[in-house]
C-alpha cells in the first residue's frame, strides 16, 4: 500500500543557499506528525515542498503514489490542504467567504449547498461561527488565525499540512486546535504540523520529525525521538520526556542562564 505522502531525498536551494538536503520520510493516513526544529532549520521549506508549492532541486514528492508535480492544482487541492505560516488578508472579506475558499476545488452549481454545509461545519469546529459575517479587517490576529484554520478544515482533504497552526493563539485555543488535529488524524487523515512548542508536540503528535540545518535528524515516536541528547544538541535546552497518566509531557530548561549587567 502506498504511503499517503512520500518524500525521497529532496534538496532545495534558495538564492544559492541550501535550505534542505537529502530529506526523506514517509507518512501514512491516520498519523499526526509534528515537525520540530530551531528557527531557520527548514521546517517551512519542508512543508511547502511536501505540499507541492515549491520546486525541489533534487528528489521527489509523491502524494498517494503520484508524483505531486504531475497533479493539476485542482487534483492536488482535492487531496491536500495547506495552512501557511503567513496568512495576510489584503481586502475586507467576510469570514464566511474566506473559509469558503477552502472549497474552491469542488466547484459551484449543484455542489453549492453541500459546500455551504461544509463551510458552516468547519467554522463551528474552529470556533469561529460567531464571526461568520464579520469582515476580516476587524479581527484580531488570533481570530484571523482560527479563520484560516477553518478554511484549511473546509477542504476535507485526506492530507492536512499546517505551518505553525497554533501561532498567535491563546493557550485555550492552542489546546483546542491541537486536540482537533489529533482527532482528524484518529479519524484517518494524515496531519502534518510544524510546531515550536515542544510540549504540545510531545502531548498530541503520534510521530515527531526533527529537522536541523536542513537535514532530518529524528523520525519516530515522541518518546523515542525527544531524548535528552537530541534536545540538547538541536535546541540547546535541557529536557526530559515524562509519561504520566498517559499524557506525554516535556520539562525544559536552558543550558545556561542569561547574564545581565543590571
Amino acid at each position: 500500500m502506498n504511503a499517503a505522502l512520500s518524500i525521497k531525498d529532496i534538496s532545495v536551494k534558495i538564492d544559492g543557499a541550501e535550505i534542505l538536503r537529502g530529506a526523506s520520510f514517509c507518512a501514512n493516513s491516520g498519523e499526526f506528525i509534528a515537525v520540530i526544529g530551531p528557527n531557520g532549520a527548514g521546517k517551512s521549506t519542508l512543508l511547502r515542498a511536501a505540499a507541492g508549492l515549491l520546486c525541489v532541486d533534487a528528489g521527489m514528492v509523491k502524494l498517494f503514489g503520484n508524483d505531486i508535480t504531475a497533479l493539476s492544482p485542482m487534483e492536488r487541492a482535492r487531496r491536500l490542504s495547506y495552512l501557511p505560516q503567513s496568512r495576510p488578508v489584503y481586502w475586507a472579506m467576510p469570514v464566511r467567504a474566506i473559509v469558503a475558499l477552502g472549497r474552491f476545488a469542488y466547484g459551484g452549481g449543484d455542489a453549492r449547498a453541500a459546500n455551504s454545509a461544509v463551510v458552516e461545519s468547519a467554522m463551528t469546529e474552529a470556533g469561529v461561527q460567531h464571526l461568520a459575517d464579520r469582515s476580516a479587517a476587524t479581527l484580531s490576529g488570533g481570530e484571523l488565525a482560527r479563520v484560516h484554520f477553518a478554511r484549511a478544515l473546509a477542504g476535507k482533504t485526506p492530507v492536512l499540512i499546517a505551518d505553525e497552526p497554533t501561532a498567535a493563539l491563546d493557550p485555550a485555543h492552542q489546546l483546542s486546535v491541537m486536540a482537533l488535529l489529533q482527532k482528524k488524524a484518529a479519524n484517518g487523515r494524515l496531519v502534518i504540523a510544524a510546531l515550536h512548542d515542544l510540549d504540545l508536540a510531545a502531548r498530541y503528535a503520534t510521530k515527531i520529525l526533527v529537522i536541523d540545518k536542513g537535514a532530518i535528524v529524528g523520525d519516530g515516536a515522541p518518546e523515542d525521538v525527544m531524548t535528552e541528547e537530541l534536545l540538547r544538541n538541536v535546541f540547546s535546552v535541557r529536557g526530559k520526556f515524562d509519561v504520566k497518566s498517559g499524557a506525554a509531557r516535556l520539562s525544559l530548561s536552558p543550558l545556561s542562564q542569561p547574564q545581565s549587567s543590571d
